[in-house]
């Protein structure tokens, strides 16, 4: 065999190469997306109750506005205190 057609049957080799990976890298995507959908379903259905999120979403507003202000208003100090740092 003469030189070019070594390096058809070398490329092209290679080629299958990758789309044999390609192939296998697709699937693997697919089955991770399928359990993140069903992480996400599950979660939706444990987080139905809507009192208790609006709860939650309030409680971390009041956090981060009172961090807010304190460190706005300088008191840093006060907030090195309070989480030990």
């Amino acid at each position: 065999m003469d030189e070019q057609t070594k390096l058809f049957i070398e490329i092209s080799r290679n080629l299958g190469e990758i789309n044999s990976k390609m192939s296998h890298l697709c699937e693997t995507i697919a089955k991770h997306e399928m359990r993140l959908s069903e992480l996400e379903k599950e979660k939706h259905i444990g987080t139905q109750d809507w009192k208790s999120e609006i709860i939650h979403l309030l409680v971390k507003a009041i956090i981060i506005g009172a961090v807010g202000v304190t460190s706005l208003a300088g008191g840093g100090s006060i907030l090195v205190k309070i989480f030990g740092g």
